[in-house]
């Protein structure tokens, strides 16, 4: 990035720089040096996404460095949310209390104690189920695949693409051929083995971990590994979710809304522990967002998905 050279524009728009990796923050500098305005926008109380290469001080850093540039910066606060009613702002002020409903906002509401079984008979078209951490949402998963019931996991083509090149390079490559949907199953139990054996990372292998399960899940009721893959790349390639329930973690449901969000507890074991003071924000942070995806009515779920 240091040796790239860019193109001058009168006025650039950078949106979401809370999660900008060093090389992004990089480019920036070099455009404000090239005389180039910056329009940028973000919310530092979103920032959770360090573990894959994002900034934890990135929203911080744009701000200093268009504050020393010679023209000045002007900062404005954005505090008024569009999206959610305001019994589910109340909830979310409990994180950010600058946070403030529009002056229509639906009243809404914020529920707790629900069980699994009783979210499985309410959720509807339209709604979102979410959760800290993969597997609780492959569960629910497979629990409306069983149930015949439409969904779709958050995660879209790019996501979609990995896991099919998991199946690809353990069946085509590995000289499988057409490979039955039973025999992937037990492949994919020996690749997370291995990808276990190879790092420490706990949110690594929760990323690694979620995988397998969905590949797992849908080997469960395919007859390929081609069919598998088709059903992957139509429940995370879904262009309209109101006919749909969305699932998925609270990183992933970012920028993503529903009129009813339903909030799954985790399981406090299978969470990656945060180590530094970075990593409790962005925890916070994570939380906060799921906090805010609802437009009416947040749901919680009392217990973890068995």
């Amino acid at each position: 990035v240091t040796d790239v050279t860019f193109d001058f524009y009168d006025v650039i728009c950078v949106d979401e720089v809370q999660d900008f990796s060093y090389a992004q923050l990089l480019i920036i500098e070099k455009l404000i040096k090239q005389g180039s305005r910056i329009l940028a926008v973000g919310d530092d109380n979103q920032a959770m996404y360090e573990f894959r290469g994002a900034r934890h001080d990135a929203f911080e850093r744009i701000r200093n460095l268009l504050e020393n540039d010679k023209r000045g910066m002007k900062a404005i606060s954005m505090p008024i949310c569009y999206r959610c009613s305001i019994e589910v702002l109340k909830d979310a002020q409990t994180i950010v209390p600058d946070i403030e409903p529009r002056p229509d906002a639906p009243l809404g509401s914020v529920t707790y104690g629900h069980d699994v079984e009783e979210m499985m008979e309410s959720v509807g078209a339209g709604d979102a189920i979410i959760c800290r951490t993969n597997r609780p949402v492959i569960k629910i998963a497979h629990k409306l695949l069983e149930a015949n019931r439409e969904f779709a996991l958050l995660g879209g083509e790019v996501e979609a693409t990995l896991i099919c090149k998991i199946i690809y390079y353990l069946t085509w490559n590995s000289g499988k051929g057409e490979c039955p949907a039973a025999e992937l199953a037990l492949m994919i139990k020996d690749w997370i083995e291995v990808k276990t054996a190879m790092t420490t990372n706990a949110n690594l292998l929760e990323l690694y971990q979620g995988r397998a399960d969905v590949i797992a899940m849908f080997a469960e009721h395919c007859k390929t590994a081609d069919d598998v893959m088709r059903q992957v790349r139509r429940v995370f390639m879904a262009n309209d979710f109101e006919d749909k329930i969305m699932l998925g973690t609270f990183h992933r449901v970012k920028g993503a809304e529903a009129n009813t969000v339903w909030i799954i507890p985790t399981d406090l074991k299978r969470v990656p522990q945060p180590k530094t003071p970075s990593e409790v924000q962005q925890e916070r942070n994570a939380l906060y967002v799921s906090k805010t995806r609802a437009k009416l009515n947040t749901r919680y779920v009392a217990k973890p998905v068995e």
